[in-house]
């Protein structure tokens, strides 16, 4: 027999367990996405274009 989960329980976005280490993320930080992209193009452009 199956069981199915309340439509209230969701699975965590991320989920690490290393050691003694456990991670969980329940939703996707997307302020934090946008910085670390924004800081990523950016430091990507200066490399590139600076050669």
């Amino acid at each position: 027999m199956t069981t199915r989960k309340r439509p209230s329980e969701q699975l965590p976005f991320l989920d690490l367990r290393i050691g003694g280490l456990h991670l969980t993320v329940q939703r996707v930080p997307y302020s934090v996405l946008a910085l670390i992209s924004g800081v990523g193009g950016s430091l990507g452009g200066v490399i590139w274009l600076g050669r």
